[in-house]
């Protein structure tokens, strides 16, 4: 998860750095989806709403805010090995 003032400003470099086609609008930033993983880009605002925590400060750019594992609990020892993961 990636943050900044105007995630806009970012869609293209982001898909031709990843070799995406398109990027999906999600209203305060957007989404890529790539062959094993989804990277999306939003304001600070939307991240802290999301998130419930304040956003990395990106008065100098862009900043990488958070990452999320996704698969359930029964793909977590596969995935992540020796980390403790707690699923609400």
């Amino acid at each position: 998860m990636l943050v900044a003032d105007d995630p806009a400003k970012h869609r293209d470099f982001l898909k031709v750095y990843t070799g995406a086609e398109t990027a999906r609008d999600s209203g305060d930033g957007f989404t890529i989806e790539l062959a094993n993983t989804t990277l999306e880009m939003m304001t600070p605002a939307a991240f802290t709403g999301f998130f419930g925590v304040p956003s990395p400060d990106t008065s100098h750019g862009a900043r990488f805010a958070a990452i999320r594992f996704a698969g359930g609990p029964q793909a977590a020892p596969q995935a992540v090995s020796g980390a403790v993961l707690a699923f609400a």
